[in-house]
């Protein structure tokens, strides 16, 4: 395994703490539909003291025990798994997202991500969303992720999070070959002040400020993990809605994006935005 910055790769790391004080309620959801499944990779289902997951959750998540995360969890990131789903949802109501847990703070910690895309691989999931990474100092997916990631299965869309980090360096696995990778635009479709930026990134989308489920309050987050958790919604809905595979939604959705010029240090370059 090659060597990796301990600082820039493993938990999901939001722009942003959550703003607790939003009054902002979501509305209740409609019926899941079991045949359109959204897979998400992160820190797992959060249970209160109760040992529930947010009511609004409620019905539209799918998990095993071991999926399952609490106040205790040594996790900086309590409750960021539930949340990226909460954002899924409210892109594509009808969806069951099937959570899986990886916690990724070393590279001895691989297997647990390899194990999360095969389990939804095998159980047919086509759509998967990675809101996690990071840079790396030989600028290449972990060898086992990457195994996992390019196994045959021309229908899965795997939807990655780029990092917070006002850089245009690279994040994996959002930056490999294959994967629609997002960063993060404010409400008006401005790129967020947090955001990577740079070439690999696929696509922008809505990522500052972002309205979800947070222990059993609702909150405001930012961070690229919730434009691309915005981003699978949509895909999810297209799939849904117009029957469409995964990846046709993917093409679909690209083709609603929108052209903006964006200025650097190199000049000026187009960036496509969902709005």
């Amino acid at each position: 395994m090659g060597a990796r910055d301990p600082h820039a790769y493993g938990w999901p790391r939001p722009a942003t703490e959550p703003n607790e004080e939003s009054a902002l309620r979501l509305p209740q959801l409609p019926a899941a539909d079991p045949g359109l499944r959204v897979g998400v990779i992160d820190t797992g289902v959060h249970h209160n003291r109760a040992g529930r997951p947010h009511p609004w959750l409620s019905g539209h998540v799918s998990y095993l025990e071991e999926d399952v995360e609490t106040d205790d969890d040594n996790n900086p990131a309590v409750g960021h798994g539930s949340f990226v789903a909460g954002v899924v949802l409210r892109h594509a109501p009808e969806a069951t997202v099937m959570m899986r847990k990886a916690i990724v703070e070393g590279p001895e910690d691989d297997g647990q991500v390899v194990a999360a895309i095969r389990s939804l691989r095998w159980a047919g999931v086509k759509l998967i969303n990675l809101s996690f990474g990071g840079s790396l100092f030989e600028h290449r997916t972990p060898p086992l992720i990457a195994a996992a990631l390019d196994e045959p299965d021309d229908d899965v869309v795997l939807v990655a999070a780029a990092a917070n980090n006002a850089s245009p360096l690279h994040t994996y696995p959002a930056a490999r070959a294959g994967v629609l990778s997002v960063g993060a635009t404010d409400a008006e479709g401005e790129i967020a002040e947090f955001s990577a930026h740079g070439s690999w990134i696929s696509l922008y989308a809505v990522g500052q400020d972002v309205l979800g489920p947070y222990r059993d309050e609702f909150v405001t987050w930012s961070g690229a993990s919730f434009a691309a958790a915005a981003v699978t919604g949509r895909i999810a809905r297209l799939m849904g809605d117009d029957g469409l595979s995964a990846t046709n939604a993917r093409e679909r959705l690209l083709t609603t994006c929108v052209k903006k010029t964006v200025w650097g240090v190199n000049g000026s370059r187009e960036v496509d935005v969902l709005l």
